[in-house]
């Protein structure tokens, strides 16, 4: 089942952080108001890519750039069939 990648998947995410940390600084300029939990929901298919992602807590320009970053992800396990996979990220302002 899906367990068999996730330790690779979550391998591969943590070296995203800092690009999805990013995006929400970016988005931070344009909207000084903007934080909460964003959890991106994605499927990694058979050749150990990203074949379709959907973020739920950020809209627009903010959604876009972490579909970007997830999209980028390289260093995923082959999996035998696609599968799915959540990975959420609580965003708040330093003080």
């Amino acid at each position: 089942g899906p367990e068999d990648g996730k330790t690779d998947v979550a391998k591969a995410l943590r070296g995203k952080a800092a690009a999805v940390q990013r995006c929400y600084e970016q988005e931070l300029r344009a909207n000084p108001s903007v934080q909460g939990k964003v959890t991106v929901t994605f499927t990694v298919g058979s050749e150990g890519t990203v074949t379709d992602s959907a973020v739920a807590g950020a809209a627009g320009s903010f959604a876009e750039c972490i579909q970007g970053v997830f999209a980028r992800l390289r260093g995923l396990p082959l999996l035998k069939t696609a599968a799915t996979f959540s990975q959420s990220y609580v965003f708040s302002k330093a003080q």
